[in-house]
């Protein structure tokens, strides 16, 4: 099960929101930004057939993606598996399928793309989002917003 994840994505250079931003969650379910960089994708819920181990080398998994496209812009993706969620009750320790969980990852901002480069221009966050210290701007690091009612403690 995902959780369900919403924010708004900026525009780094004149800090406004972007509209049709394609924000696709491991090429299967996506959303597309409205005119304030909006989005929300809902919590979907997958369902697996299990099989006997075989041999497998698990340092090539990476886990879901979170993808954001639009023309003019360089692509910007994070590993799923690296944001930090939460649930209604703000219990972070909890990790029962049935209680829903979500992530808000506040403002996306997204680089214009160099229009002298031709080939895909792209920024991939592959490293664990932390929550925003107090100082610190989602503009200037990636970082997720602290989740109402949460404290740095």
């Amino acid at each position: 099960m995902t959780p369900q994840i919403e924010g708004q994505v900026i525009d780094r250079r004149i800090s406004e929101p972007i509209s049709d931003v394609k924000v696709i969650l491991t090429s299967k379910d996506f959303d597309v930004t409205d005119n304030d960089g909006k989005f929300l994708i809902p919590q979907i819920a997958y369902h697996y057939r299990v099989f006997p181990p075989k041999s497998y080398d698990y340092s090539d998994y990476s886990g879901a993606s979170l993808v954001f496209i639009r023309d003019n812009y360089k692509d910007k993706s994070y590993t799923l598996g690296n944001l930090p969620s939460t649930n209604a009750i703000q219990d972070k320790e909890s990790y029962n399928v049935d209680i829903k969980r979500y992530i808000n990852m506040g403002k996306v901002y997204l680089t214009p793309a160099d229009p002298n480069i031709l080939e895909m221009q792209e920024e991939i966050i592959s490293d664990t989002l932390d929550y925003c210290q107090p100082n610190q701007s989602q503009k200037e690091v990636d970082c997720i917003p602290l989740p109402e009612g949460m404290t740095y403690r």
